[in-house]
Parts: C-alpha cells; structure tokens; sequence
C-alpha cells in the first residue's frame, strides 16, 4: 500500500477504521489497501475479553447507627466478575471489602473498580442515625 486513499477492514467484524472499538473476543485481521488496489493483511491480533464488574444488593442489610450516632454498616453486597484486584470505595473512601462498617448516618454509595478500570456503582443506601 503507498498510503493514499487508505480503506480499512477488519476481519470478521467488518469495521472500517483503523481503531475499531467494541470489537468481541476472538482473533481479528487487518486489511489496508490504498486507492491502486494494493493491500497488506497484518495480524491476526487476538482479543480476550473479561467480565465486568456487576454487583448484586438483593441480600443487603443495613443497620442503624448505635445511640452514639456511629457503628452503623451496609453489609451483603456481593460483586462478580471484573479482573482482580478490585477496588471497593463508599463515598470515595477505601473500603478492603464491599461491606460497610462503623459509619455515622447518612447516605452511602459503593463503587468497585476492577484492575482494568472498569467500575460499577449501587446506591446510594442510606444508614438511619
């Protein structure tokens, strides 16, 4: 190819651009050919797919705060999926699980984030003082 008028074609999904995005999990080709109808086939590149972060709230429990306003939790959440390790993060904060523990009252959000920075967020969930 000498390089004018380049079209673009990737294999099997069809995409005509030279950073195609979306494409699933598999091995893939390139075809580039130029306007005189020379190509060069590079690849196959391989994609591996990994699941993203989902996150489940149906066995949550929620306690309120003790009579000193604090020890108050959000436990039950349950994540799957994602490339560990992940990240789990209340309001911002750190957090080493997806479990909430000794908070004042108010309203809570949970995002977890995987290695690859894909996140996924529940809430907000609010903890009675």
């Amino acid at each position: 190819a000498n390089g004018t008028g380049l079209t673009y074609a990737w294999s099997p999904s069809g995409a005509a651009v030279l950073n195609p995005t979306g494409l699933s999990g598999g091995s893939h080709t390139l075809v580039i050919t130029d306007v005189a109808g020379c190509s060069v086939t590079v690849g196959p590149y391989t994609i591996t797919n990994t699941p993203s972060v989902s996150l489940n709230a149906i066995g949550i429990n929620i306690t309120s705060t003790d009579c000193n306003g604090n020890n108050g939790s959000i436990t039950g959440i349950t994540t799957s999926g994602g490339t560990a390790p992940l990240t789990y993060e209340w309001n911002g904060v750190v957090t080493p699980s997806a479990d909430l523990n000794n908070a004042i009252g108010g309203n809570y959000t949970l995002v977890v984030t995987d290695a690859n920075g894909c996140a996924a967020t529940v809430g907000p969930f609010t903890i009675n003082s």
